[in-house]
């Protein structure tokens, strides 16, 4: 008799544990749906920027074509800027995505980590049983 409280003390740690490890897991989840949702802002604010360099692109494009050369290099000029905008998103928009993937693999982890225990547990569930 001395026995069973021990076994159940040990079932019951394991089983805490386990419980532990899916309460991380559901915030390690919602914290990679975080850094997909900034990837996805990101993603607008560059295909913005993307399009208004296209306009002052063809902005310029109709200048050349009116001769009107100082126009032509103003477009220009502003169309190289927001260039050198989309090149500083494109930047932040890999982090997100990154931190994405870093996660995923340590939720993989903690999941597998996680059935380890929880099939030791059903294992000494059966022998008992």
């Amino acid at each position: 008799m001395a026995g069973k409280p021990q076994i159940k003390n040990e079932l019951t740690e394991e089983l805490m544990e386990a419980k532990a490890f899916y309460a991380n897991f559901t915030g390690d989840i919602e914290k990679i749906l975080e850094s997909i949702d900034r990837n996805e802002k990101l993603d607008r604010q560059n295909d913005d920027i993307r399009s208004k360099t296209f306009w002052f692109l063809l902005k310029a494009l109709e200048a050349y074509s009116a001769k009107n050369y100082e126009e032509m290099d103003k477009f220009v000029h502003c169309a190289v800027q927001k260039l050198h905008e989309q090149e500083r998103l494109d930047f932040a928009d890999d982090k997100p995505r990154g931190e994405a993937k870093i996660k995923i693999s340590l939720a993989r982890q903690k999941a597998i980590h996680n059935e380890k225990i929880l099939t030791n547990l059903l294992e000494k569930l059966s022998k008992k049983g």
